[in-house]
Formats: C-alpha cells, sequence, structure tokens
C-alpha cells in the first residue's frame, strides 16, 4: 500500500471538506479521535455526524510534511492550523496523526506528538 499517496489524498480531500470521499478511506468501524484528544468516534456515520457539527466551529487545514510507513498502519506529521469562524488564528504548529489499518482502509486514528513517530 503506498502510504505517501494515501496521506496526500486523505488531506487534500480533508482541506477540501469533502466528507464522502474521506469515507471513501475508512474502515466502516473506524475510530477516529476527536477533540479532546481522549475521545474516539467510533464508526463512519457517527464520524460524519460529528464532521457536521464542528464544521462552523473551527476551521482546520493540514499540510503533510512526512509520511512514515510503520507495522499495522503510517504516521503522519503535518502542519496543522486551526481558525475561527471569524478567522483568528488558533494554531499553528506540527502535529503526529497515527493511523492504524485494516483491508486497506483506516480503522484508526490517533492525535500524538509530532516527534512520536
Amino acid at each position: 500500500m503506498d502510504y505517501e499517496k494515501l496521506a496526500h489524498n486523505l488531506y487534500k480531500k480533508f482541506n477540501a471538506r469533502d466528507v464522502d470521499a474521506v469515507a471513501g478511506f475508512l474502515h466502516p468501524q473506524v475510530e477516529w479521535v476527536n477533540e479532546p484528544k481522549e475521545i474516539h468516534v467510533q464508526g463512519l456515520e457517527n464520524l460524519r455526524e460529528s464532521w457536521v457539527k464542528q464544521k462552523g466551529i473551527a476551521i482546520v487545514h493540514f499540510d503533510v510534511t512526512s509520511v512514515t510507513p510503520k507495522e499495522g498502519g503510517f504516521f503522519v506529521v503535518v502542519q496543522e492550523k486551526v481558525w475561527t469562524p471569524e478567522k483568528e488564528l488558533l494554531f499553528d504548529g506540527p502535529v503526529g496523526h497515527d493511523y492504524k489499518v485494516k483491508d486497506q482502509k483506516i480503522i484508526r486514528c490517533d492525535i500524538v506528538d509530532a516527534d512520536a513517530g
């Protein structure tokens, strides 16, 4: 599996707010970290609902800086930027996303320190 290509395509669709396209990368039983970091949304439909609810709360953009394959998945470092709906910058920094893969689909995503990979 080409994790580099997968990661770049995933974030491209996420940045475009194309929920349906992002869902195509995900396993139906996906567990996706949601802020705060300790909470995971379980299942594809629950994740879609969560993203729809968050849409007006913050604007998030990711730029991939590195992709590292690892056993059972891959690790991505992104430059994350978060703005309020009024365009006030809340965060701009590196973040790590640790992905687990099952049946060629993402089954889990965790937010970790960018140097954890």
